[in-house]
């Protein structure tokens, strides 16, 4: 039997009787100090009604456990659905701003789309700049090459006068092809341009001033002429009106019979061999040796018994080569005239 210390049953006993123990020596309770019969049928041990108290005080801490579990297991999601809303919104700002980067990035690829079409046809326009840059370059190289292989004159040649005949020469290899000419090396180093009417040419009979007319058609293009005569020093070209009376500028009421062209198609009123080139003159008006002292160039004396003549070089590059001629005065009997052009002829470096 166990002592009144350990048996449970003991402090419960004491708390009915409101007795005291003394030196812990009691009587053993029985169910007859409580004031219950006590029978050998409904006997039951005590330690079982303590241990049952036990047991439900027991669950009812662990109910009380679980309640406080139960608690901080709600407090604890509760703060998780915070978090979670605050990720939530957190999630929401950053789609958004998402969504704004997304709407740059949109608008940023249409201009670069546009930019690139931009860029696509400035690409086409380069490249067909490159290809006229590398047309121009062959071009060049060409023209070059036409420089090293022909040179821009009979100036540039070492001749001798059996080495007189036909060369090819190139002016001006930028703007002109090379054409053929006549290299004359008898006594200075000259440059010939031929042309369709080099021999001497009866004029038309008519009477009115300026009613023959001839035009003048070389042997090359006007520009390579040109090219020619502008890296050349000098130029010159041999004009003849030889006449029976027949007048060249005035005389007979004409103010102006005969006239040649320059290179623009300009009437010209001076004849060749008359450097100052004053209107009218001949070269005998300049050096005052005309047939008539009263006249400035020999045909103008309109002599029908006399042959005479009025001739020389014209010099001013300006105005040369002669594209054209025009007489009159040859309608009547015992009236004549004949004309004759020489070749351009070109000398020196310019």
């Amino acid at each position: 039997m166990s002592s009144p210390e350990q048996d449970p049953v003991y402090e419960v006993m004491k708390n009915h009787s409101g007795r005291k123990a003394d030196n812990h020596t009691v009587q053993n309770p029985t169910y007859e100090n409580v004031g219950i019969k006590e029978t050998s049928k409904d006997k039951v041990p005590c330690s079982w009604l303590m241990l049952s108290i036990l047991l439900l005080a027991v669950l009812g801490l662990l109910v009380a456990f679980s309640s406080l579990g139960i608690s901080a297991s709600s407090f604890h999601k509760g703060e998780q659905a915070e978090n979670t809303a605050i990720d939530l919104q957190r999630l929401k700002h950053d789609t958004n701003k998402t969504a704004e980067k997304l709407q740059i990035l949109n608008y940023e690829a249409t201009g670069n789309e546009e930019n690139l079409k931009t860029l696509k046809l400035e690409s086409n326009e380069t490249a067909d700049e490159l290809q006229m840059l590398k047309n121009e370059l062959a071009e060049m190289k060409s023209r070059i090459a036409i420089i090293l292989k022909h040179p821009p004159s009979c100036d540039y040649i070492n001749g001798i006068t059996s080495d007189s005949g036909t060369y090819v020469i190139s002016p001006d290899p930028l703007t002109v092809f090379p054409f053929p000419v006549f290299c004359n090396f008898t006594n200075e180093k000259e440059t010939i341009i031929e042309h369709d009417s080099m021999n001497e040419i009866q004029i038309t009979s008519c009477d009115p001033e300026k009613c023959h007319e001839r035009h003048i058609r070389y042997n090359v293009t006007m520009e390579q002429i040109v090219a020619l005569i502008q890296r050349s020093s000098e130029c010159r070209q041999y004009i003849k009106y030889r006449c029976i009376g027949s007048i060249l500028f005035e005389g007979g009421g004409y103010t102006q019979s005969a006239t040649w062209l320059s290179r623009d198609g300009s009437h010209m009123k001076y004849w060749g061999g008359a450097t100052s080139q004053r209107n009218f003159y001949c070269a005998c008006g300049e050096t005052e040796s005309c047939v008539d002292s009263n006249k400035k160039c020999n045909c103008d004396s309109n002599s029908r018994d006399t042959e005479t003549s009025d001739e020389g070089f014209l010099t001013d590059k300006d105005t040369l080569p002669v594209t054209g001629l025009q007489f009159g005065d040859a309608g009547d009997a015992g009236e004549y005239g004949w004309h004759t052009l020489g070749p351009l002829v070109c000398t020196g470096r310019n």
